[in-house]
């Protein structure tokens, strides 16, 4: 059995079935695809290109609102967590600063943009203070934050330590703000 799952990173369980299967004579083999951008995902998974995707639960609300005629499963919680960081280019020490600036995010209408929001507009910057420019995938953040393409981001691990270490700051934790952020989840197109 072949399952075709596209991820921004691969997740942990990912590499441990891979492991625990080299024993197992009927073992299923998981093919990871990288994306880099969760409206990569969408097309992967309605196309047939990909069976499943490792995402956030706000891309399926963004995704049952688009017309394509079927329904999405999330079918198992692939996180506990998801740690996410409020990552600022060393310019920015306050989330203050970023009035005015640019936040890149995955889409506008998705990838943890809901958390992002939510955490600028309880630390006072209310939609509209500051702009959203959709820059991609974590990886694809991680290069234009470090580029000067933006101001801050959401980052998780690992890179937001690497960002970190090249001189960014955190201005923020997701998961201080809200101990109960839902994790990364496995979606499936219904219809398949």
């Amino acid at each position: 059995m072949q399952i075709t799952v596209n991820w921004f990173v691969e997740p942990a369980i990912s590499i441990l079935a891979r492991a625990s299967t080299r024993s197992t004579p009927a073992r299923p083999r998981i093919d990871g695809i990288a994306t880099k951008s969760s409206d990569e995902q969408f097309v992967a998974l309605v196309s047939g290109a990909a069976d499943a995707v490792v995402t956030a639960m706000d891309n399926v609300m963004d995704w049952r609102m688009r017309d394509f005629g079927r329904d999405l499963c999330i079918i198992a919680q692939v996180e506990q967590t998801t740690p996410l960081s409020l990552i600022a280019g060393a310019d920015v020490s306050e989330i203050e600063d970023l009035r005015g600036g640019t936040l890149l995010v995955d889409s506008t209408k998705n990838g943890f943009v809901v958390a992002a929001r939510a955490l600028l507009d309880d630390a006072g910057l209310p939609s509209g203070s500051y702009a959203l420019k959709a820059a991609g995938g974590v990886r694809e953040r991680y290069q234009s934050l470090l580029a000067g393409e933006g101001d801050a981001t959401l980052l998780g691990p690992p890179f937001d330590g690497t960002t970190i270490a090249q001189g960014a700051r955190v201005l923020s934790r997701v998961n201080d703000r809200y101990p109960a952020f839902p994790e990364l989840w496995l979606i499936l197109d219904d219809a398949a």
